[in-house]
């Protein structure tokens, strides 16, 4: 996303959920409904178990933990926006495009029943997305696909392992395949979870969702999959501006604000991963 800004291009996030996570709540709240106390699983940021009592808020809802999510996707978003201008090729700054955040309403878990946010937190994220659950997705990204013609889409792949992710790639290129000639080609983003190789090989339901033979590892071909490289030259200037500006976005904790650090909390390892030190924030996609 970085990227296209920087160069100009108007971007636009859809969130398709409001990221109301039951898991989360409790976190949050360092309690189960029934009581149960819930140990908070960031440790590195503060050894303790939430006790809103405490820190000085009231204790989360399901709605309440979707709204500050939407919050933080904004706030992230507008820091994308102030990316530091880059230079076209005669040397020229390039004014960064404009950002515009949009939002989809379905629930956090709504690839195993297409439900909406108020059955929120009822299911597995790990189970495969169901029929209904891709028919959500459609109807979320097609308004979008018809409303912005000449325009590229980008999701997760078909093959991600959580039902709502696996659900907008399928949705995606199931819009692809009814409307060849209202969009281009689908890029799917792959979490770094899946970036494990084997032989040279992705894993097997990876590679099929690129296009590639399946078999095992050391059998088939990995498809399309590649490291997306448009910033060359302008990849350190991205990479300092998610680690030092946006990803505080998803890592502040100012209760009175409504910001809760809730994408930390969701996934910590994977901003880590993604954001620590040494790591990389290069993206891998198929198409």
């Amino acid at each position: 996303m970085l990227h296209y800004i920087a160069n100009g291009f108007e971007t636009h996030l859809v969130s398709v959920t409001y990221g109301d996570a039951l898991g989360c709540v409790n976190f949050l709240n360092g309690q189960t409904a029934s009581g149960t106390p819930v140990v908070c699983p960031t440790p590195a940021d503060h050894p303790w178990t939430h006790s809103p009592t405490r820190e000085g808020y009231a204790p989360l809802t399901l709605q309440a933990v979707g709204e500050a999510r939407i919050k933080e996707a904004r706030t992230a978003l507008g820091l994308m926006s102030m990316v530091p201008p880059i230079n076209d090729s005669n040397g020229n700054p390039i004014t960064p495009g404009s950002v515009v955040h949009h939002i989809g309403g379905l629930s956090d878990g709504f690839g195993d029943h297409g439900l909406r946010c108020v059955d929120a937190g009822s299911s597995s994220s790990t189970s495969p997305p169901t029929r209904a659950g891709i028919d959500a997705a459609k109807a979320v990204i097609l308004p979008y696909v018809q409303n912005y013609p000449n325009s590229f889409h980008i999701t997760t792949t078909p093959a991600d392992h959580h039902h709502d992710h696996a659900a907008c790639g399928i949705a995606l290129r199931e819009i692809k395949t009814e409307n060849p000639t209202l969009l281009g080609t689908p890029m799917f983003f792959i979490s770094r979870l899946y970036w494990t190789v084997t032989n040279g090989l992705y894993a097997e339901d990876l590679r099929v969702a690129a296009g590639g033979l399946p078999g095992g590892p050391g059998v088939g071909t990995n498809g399309t999959i590649a490291w997306f490289t448009g910033p060359g030259v302008n990849y350190t200037t991205y990479a300092n501006h998610l680690r030092n500006r946006v990803v505080k976005a998803f890592r502040s904790w100012n209760p009175a604000a409504g910001s809760y650090g809730i994408g930390y909390h969701q996934v910590s390892s994977q901003f880590e991963a993604n954001f620590g030190p040494t790591a990389s924030v290069a993206n891998l996609f198929h198409t």
